[in-house]
């Protein structure tokens, strides 16, 4: 396909990740399918060792854009720190020391290019010897709290990217749940800090209610959810038809009128500036504020998890 680059040397973050999804399914079957089970094992090893040797790579995966992770480190740390939860291969330990000496708390929230906060996580809850873990994760919650609009939403967070500002506030919920699910285990203490438990489940909360409609345009952006289709969703599958003339351009002011095909449960980016919502598909940068994707979904659901599991 001329959109997917095929290759044996990039793209060792991608790979990295894969191979953490895998272990996770490795652990998450052990008890219903030791075969399968074993099977996600074999290619989660396979696929960490591809990503070691091309840690640094990335690929181009359409004609118009390469997805770069900025840092590659976080993804390769935490593929290593599961395959170590599940051999208990002291190997895997020292590459994730090697991955973490002289790294510091990423400063940005949960998202398709950061799995630092997640990778924190697992450091303090296996409980090896990772000297300042522990108030790494805790950081970048506080730096999500430090500038609240009355929504909860972290607005200023430093450098925060404006395309697709609702994944981001996830992550930052997704984080806020890690983190005090680590203090109400004791796995880790706020005494150094001012965030206890209660409070990153509320912040972790507070987000989730303003994707599902608490917020000052009283729509949900979790499209279709209760039915509400008041805010639409970016891309040609969400229309169902693409619109395009001989030379690849959109019809722009004809797309933004056309009923949408597309039912329910995708959560679209969300403002690009406090309190302005444009809700058109095309035009300009508007996509960003309607774009869905698995990169949205994933960290809501993550942090919607969190409040089931707390009722």
């Amino acid at each position: 396909s001329r959109f997917v680059k095929v290759t044996n040397d990039a793209g060792g973050s991608t790979a990295a990740n894969y191979s953490s999804s895998l272990s996770l399914m490795s652990i998450a079957y052990k008890e219903y399918s030791s075969d399968y089970s074993d099977e996600c094992l074999e290619f989660a090893k396979k696929i960490y060792e591809f990503a070691k040797r091309n840690y640094e790579e990335t690929v181009t995966i359409s004609p118009f854009y390469s997805y770069v992770s900025e840092d590659w480190w976080d993804e390769l740390a935490l593929a290593a720190l599961l395959l170590y939860r599940i051999t208990e291969d002291e190997e895997y330990e020292e590459d994730v020391l090697d991955y973490y000496r002289g790294k510091a708390e990423s400063n940005y929230p949960v998202s398709w290019d950061t799995v630092a906060d997640i990778t924190y996580y697992y450091m303090v809850k296996h409980d090896v010897d990772y000297s300042q873990t522990k108030y790494l994760l805790v950081r970048n919650v506080e730096t999500g709290m430090e500038s609240t609009t009355s929504y909860g939403l972290p607005w200023e967070w430093p450098n925060l990217s404006t395309w697709g500002t609702n994944k981001l506030f996830c992550g930052s919920a997704f984080a806020a749940a890690l983190y005090g699910q680590s203090v109400e285990d004791e796995i880790i203490s706020p005494v150094l800090h001012s965030v206890t438990a209660d409070i990153a489940f509320d912040y972790n909360k507070g987000i989730i209610d303003y994707m599902l409609g608490d917020n000052e345009y009283g729509h949900p952006f979790l499209h279709g959810f209760k039915g509400d289709m008041t805010h639409r969703i970016h891309h040609r599958n969400a229309m169902g038809r693409t619109l395009q003339d001989d030379n690849g351009y959109t019809e722009t002011d004809l797309k933004n009128t056309l009923d949408f095909k597309f039912a329910s449960g995708g959560l679209i980016g969300g403002p690009v500036t406090e309190g302005v919502f444009g809700n058109i598909v095309e035009g300009d940068d508007e996509f960003k504020e309607t774009e869905g994707g698995c990169d949205y979904n994933a960290p809501f659901v993550a942090a919607l998890a969190n409040i089931i599991a707390n009722q």
